[in-house]
């Protein structure tokens, strides 16, 4: 669709040019199609994701009466990206997100939706979510008794090879650019003593992670094996 999109607003100012020629002030005209189709286009990918929230809200068993309402601070941002979204997958994500963030904070407890959860999302493609994945599954091994996160040694080599072929680095330094992902460096047990005995790793950040379990609406591993439900 966004191809589409994009060869129709090319012809548009092909025609535009000839139009102005023929037409002088008139050509303005021209622009209010432009826009109308815009607005189609921006209301049908609402109206698709409006129709996977409502799925993932009756997988859960939940109705309206359950739900909270967002700030316009929050709410208007959200439903504004959303709009430009024609991706099936990723259309998945902003529903997962919308549906996370209307679950009333009693019943669930665990997210709360931010401005910058949205404009996170908003810039993120389909590796990026998967790579995102991967590391908020891999960059911690376990969550102990007391609730705490505990980070494993994911290396990024690692990731490059789950990913064979794509462009997976990429991803990681967009990830980690917009916050979601964090590089930390980790010394053997004895104190190195230069910089080749140092390794880098990578984690989630706790926006990043938040991110992941909203808009997937995946439980990840270690929560599992700790008891957690999907």
């Amino acid at each position: 669709m966004s191809h589409e999109l994009t060869t129709i607003e090319a012809a548009m100012g092909a025609v535009s040019v000839l139009a102005s020629r023929l037409l002088g002030p008139g050509v303005d005209e021209l622009g209010e199609i432009s826009r109308d189709f815009a607005r189609y286009w921006r209301l049908r990918n609402l109206m698709a994701i409006q129709e996977k929230v409502e799925k993932v809200l009756q997988a859960k068993g939940l109705d309206y009466g359950d739900l909270r309402h967002l700030s316009l601070s929050v709410g208007l941002p959200l439903l504004e990206r959303a709009s430009y979204q024609d991706d099936s997958v990723l259309q998945d994500k902003w529903a997962n997100l919308m549906a996370a963030s209307l679950i009333s904070e009693e019943s669930d407890g665990r997210f709360s939706l931010d401005v910058m959860h949205v404009e996170i999302l908003n810039q993120m493609a389909r590796l990026d979510c998967e790579v995102l994945e991967f590391v908020c599954e891999r960059g911690i091994d376990h969550q102990d008794e007391q609730g705490h996160i505990v980070v494993s040694g994911l290396d990024p080599t690692e990731v490059e090879a789950a990913f064979s072929g794509k462009l997976a680095h990429i991803s990681l330094e967009k990830l980690c650019a917009l916050g979601a992902v964090q590089r930390s460096i980790r010394s053997p047990l004895q104190v190195a003593r230069s910089i080749s005995g140092l390794r880098e790793i990578l984690a989630p950040t706790l926006v990043g992670l938040n991110l992941y379990v909203a808009s997937s609406g995946k439980t990840p591993r270690w929560m599992k094996e700790k008891g957690a439900g999907e």
